[in-house]
């Protein structure tokens, strides 16, 4: 049949197919190539942008005499910044009615204007973080940027003003973080607490803060950094996160899935609420902490139960010949140690 038609026919509809064929490949090629010649100079621009933008700040010679000319002699620290999207100039203020800093901690302000007439925005919040100012040989050069300072969260030029307050006492100590839009003039905040002993922290967010992305996730590194459990809690952690990544936070009821570890249960600082022999199990729970089992024949450890908020934390336990009874809060849990499976019930024996 391919005999019937001319041969020159043939190589003429080759030849313009393959002309088509270089002429979209060409187009192609040259599409893309303009394609990342703008998104690498849409991104350098962007950078010009905020270089040229942050040249324009206030000088740093200037800046201290400002801040004191409008909020007089107790300015701490300034920090001088500007935004793309804004012609004012800013300042945020670190600033302290005292010099005793236990007694009177610093508060910020952000001040913002132009030449030498700028408006003070008063926020209520203050810098404060006892456990590194009672440090011997303070270096405040380290201290300041820890507690205060300014941050571009989402890259984009216009910048955010953080503080960080933390304090505490001989069991528990709390902090906590805020964060200033200089542009929207919102605060966000993050409030925590945490035991010296335990590596968790409870972590509640403002509203607004909780659907935006890029500052939560930065308000929630910064908050791992405030922990101060002061013990080496790696296995204890390990095993903690193994059983809330398996079974979810606030889990009472239903089959359990438990992850097992060689060694003896991890020790901690806390106190021991309850330690019950139960033939060949163990069973330990730690004072704000998580209920721990020990199986003596294998020699594994394992997480039983994490409570929803560490002072529901187990604080007694009755063990049976197939379950074991324990006592959470206002609750009381069954754990079926055959089937794995957890059950709350209304009291003592209500289980056989």
């Amino acid at each position: 049949m391919l005999s019937l038609i001319p041969r020159r026919f043939i190589r003429s509809f080759f030849g313009r197919l393959k002309k088509k064929w270089v002429e979209s490949l060409v187009a192609l090629l040259v599409g893309f190539s303009f394609a990342l010649i703008a998104l690498i100079w849409g991104g350098l621009f962007s950078k010009m942008k905020i270089y040229i933008c942050d040249l324009r700040s206030i000088s740093p010679r200037e800046v201290m005499g400002v801040a004191r000319q409008t909020l007089g002699a107790g300015v701490v620290e300034v920090v001088p910044f500007r935004n793309v999207d804004s012609e004012i100039q800013y300042i945020a203020v670190m600033h302290s009615e005292s010099s005793d800093w236990r007694l009177y901690p610093p508060t910020f302000y952000v001040l913002e204007g132009l030449q030498d007439n700028y408006q003070v925005r008063k926020t209520d919040i203050h810098v404060w973080d006892m456990f590194t100012f009672y440090q011997e040989n303070l270096n405040l050069s380290s201290y300041i940027p820890f507690v205060f300072s300014i941050i571009d969260i989402d890259k984009d030029g216009n910048k955010e003003v953080y503080s960080v307050y933390r304090d505490g006492g001989n069991a528990v100590y709390s902090f906590d973080i805020r964060v200033y839009d200089s542009l929207s003039r919102e605060s966000y905040k993050l409030q925590g607490s945490g035991t010296y002993s335990a590596p968790f922290l409870d972590i509640e967010l403002s509203d607004n803060a909780e659907h935006k992305t890029g500052l939560r996730s930065w308000m929630l590194e910064k908050s791992s950094k405030l922990n101060l459990c002061n013990e080496d809690c790696s296995l204890y952690t390990e095993a903690i996160r193994a059983w809330l990544r398996d079974n979810s936070k606030g889990f009472v009821e239903g089959k359990l899935t438990i992850r097992e570890f060689q060694g003896n249960i991890p020790k901690s600082s806390a106190s021991v609420e309850c330690d019950i022999n139960d033939g060949n199990f163990r069973w330990v729970s730690y004072f704000k902490g998580a209920l721990f089992g020990y199986d003596k024949t294998r020699h594994v450890y394992f997480v039983l139960f994490v409570s929803y908020s560490r002072y529901d934390y187990v604080d007694r336990a009755v063990p049976g010949d197939r379950f074991l009874w324990f006592r959470t809060g206002q609750r009381i849990l069954a754990f079926d140690k055959v089937d794995k499976v957890l059950t709350q019930v209304d009291s003592f024996g209500s289980v056989p």
